[in-house]
């Protein structure tokens, strides 16, 4: 944060190291903390929440499977990510922030959205507005979508960076990217290549691959001695 990468796409072309051609997509985001609520909900508590604020070119990449997409915004993730780059005040939240049905969730989770249900085969869109603690802005949004759970956002929302660049006053740099390699591109290579190049930013690297295939390890060594036993 301290070094913010102003332009990552042209901090790229200036290094003589990488080449724009390794890289199919590239978009930003940077984690905010801030507090939630559900407008027309009983509980006017505000809850503890991560917001991932993107820039348009993580919108457009993202592949993230949605459970639930509100009626008048399309059937596809594609509409639901366009939706947000073309309305700034439009939100998606992972699935953990609903409740499965009614009544069925343990006292492990803390679902803070008292509709949609998770299990809902439809939903309407839902007016939430967000807090920014720190200077006490408060933003109105509507959530349009839920994400299936398996993946990283499932306790989080996403909204586009635009939305909260015009209501906090001051600036919100982007502090994590992701990039997509094109085919036949070393991801290992690329890694080190950026951390080399970008050291001045502070950047620092992780082959996304090789991070799930630890985490797959892992659960693989545990069932193989429960299967042992």
């Amino acid at each position: 944060p301290r070094a913010p990468i102003e332009d990552i796409r042209r901090s790229i072309d200036e290094e003589p190291d990488l080449r724009m051609d390794d890289f199919e997509a590239i978009g930003g985001y940077t984690w905010v903390g801030v507090q939630a609520r559900q407008l027309e909900g009983e509980s006017q508590k505000w809850e503890e929440m991560g917001v991932r604020a993107a820039s348009d070119e993580f919108l457009k990449a993202s592949e993230y499977k949605f459970k639930l997409i509100a009626e008048g915004y399309g059937t596809t993730g594609e509409d639901v990510w366009q939706a947000l780059m073309s309305d700034p005040n439009l939100a998606v939240v992972g699935g953990n922030v609903v409740s499965t049905s009614e009544g069925s969730d343990s006292e492990d989770s803390d679902p803070w959205l008292e509709k949609p249900y998770y299990n809902d085969e439809k939903m309407s869109a839902v007016d939430v507005e967000i807090r920014e603690p720190r200077t006490g802005a408060v933003v109105q949004l509507k959530v349009i979508g839920v994400l299936d759970r398996i993946h990283e956002n499932s306790g989080s929302m996403i909204v586009s960076k635009s939305i909260l660049d015009d209501a906090i006053p001051f600036p919100i740099p982007i502090t994590n990217y992701r990039f997509r390699l094109a085919d036949g591109v070393d991801p290992k290579e690329v890694a080190r290549g950026m951390e080399a190049s970008l050291l001045e930013h502070g950047m620092d690297t992780e082959v996304l691959e090789e991070e799930l295939a630890k985490e797959a390890a892992g659960a693989k060594t545990f069932f193989r001695l429960f299967i042992g036993f």
